[in-house]
């Protein structure tokens, strides 16, 4: 069994939290190495099926940036309840030089020159896509953490006081966000911002847990345990997706909620206990990686499609994934590098 008060105090996993978004966004990367062998981000389909590669993608995409929103909410908490984060007005400040103003550079310097070379894209399509949030690509993501800090903060005190108000906003904004999905323009990305605030939640849960010094019900489960659920509910989506009909639609939903919360926690506390037995505070590589994690993610994507566009058809698909993935590394890590230089651009990608 994996005993939390032996081997992670509270103050081992709050400093942990940096090397686990580090290694979440790293599997980010590897994610868009790999996606393409899905047929699902892509008009053409690969020349080289690989159901491997395309399994892995679908995992991979089933839990990393729903472990970093809830890494986000358990960092949120911590802040609150040290005293940060007071004044809703200088924290929306915070959150907009932090979350929007990057967006918003990296959409004008970087994705729209590229999508217009790449895909042709007109100037409405990319006003819904860019400037309304429809779906801008590995952006999407910031549209939707803004949105979560946006609704959670006004609704931190009765989170505070009741773990049961928690739970109860947290399912009610996730069948919000399945339902407004298929109805309206996903603006802002909203719905999907609604469908992460359990995540969210539970990072939130998991601090207030710590402060109040009660069990955490999860490191009481070993690892390997919740790898293995992990896995069933995977098998168990991916069966899911195959089939028709409203009954199993209403048994996707909530399997593939079931999947992403369980598999959040998996990845959270394997992170956790790889943390401390790596000691990445004393790595060089780790210290730059978590140094320039952001920025890379906010570029790689788009030198991805790149060496997609040259290695289909020409490399067996494995090479072809790793060529996407050294190529995404070393070019976003030195385009990263280049602009942090300066304040300024270090301001606009959303640094200090």
């Amino acid at each position: 069994m994996f005993h939390y008060k032996n081997q992670l105090d509270n103050t081992k996993i709050l400093n942990n939290c940096t090397f686990v978004k580090t290694s979440l966004m790293l599997m980010v990367i590897i994610y868009h190495s790999c996606v393409f062998w899905t047929s699902t981000w892509w008009d053409t389909p690969p020349v080289f099926k690989s159901p491997v590669l395309s399994y892995f993608a679908t995992w991979l995409d089933s839990f990393h940036i729903y472990t970093f929103t809830l890494v986000s909410g358990y960092i949120f908490a911590y802040k609150r309840l040290n005293g940060g984060y007071k004044h809703y007005g200088l924290f929306l400040k915070n959150k907009l030089q932090r979350l929007l103003v990057p967006y918003f550079f990296v959409s004008l310097i970087w994705m729209i020159p590229i999508s217009y070379l790449l895909f042709q894209l007109n100037c409405g399509q990319i006003i819904k896509k860019y400037f309304l949030g429809i779906n801008p690509e590995q952006l999407w993501f910031l549209w939707m953490l803004f949105d979560v800090f946006v609704i959670i903060w006004p609704l931190w005190k009765k989170i505070f006081k009741s773990s049961i108000f928690c739970w109860g906003i947290a399912i009610a904004f996730y069948c919000i966000g399945v339902i407004g999905k298929k109805i309206f323009p996903n603006v802002f990305c909203i719905w999907t911002a609604f469908e992460f605030i359990p995540l969210f939640c539970i990072g939130i849960q998991l601090r207030l847990n710590e402060e109040n010094l009660k069990k955490q019900f999860i490191f009481q489960i070993h690892w390997f345990i919740w790898l293995i659920l992990d896995l069933i509910f995977f098998v168990m989506s991916v069966f899911l997706s195959r089939q028709s009909g409203i009954i199993i639609q209403v048994l996707r939903v909530g399997v593939f909620f079931i999947l992403h919360i369980i598999g959040a926690i998996m990845a959270f506390i394997i992170l956790q206990i790889w943390a401390n037995s790596v000691q990445w505070k004393e790595s060089k590589v780790i210290k730059l990686l978590s140094t320039y994690s952001m920025p890379m993610y906010l570029f790689h994507q788009q030198i991805i499609y790149f060496t997609i566009i040259y290695f289909d058809g020409r490399v067996n698909p494995f090479v072809h994934f790793m060529i996407n993935f050294i190529i995404a590394i070393f070019s976003s890590f030195s385009i990263s590098m280049f602009l942090m230089q300066w304040k300024v651009l270090r301001k606009l990608l959303g640094e200090s």
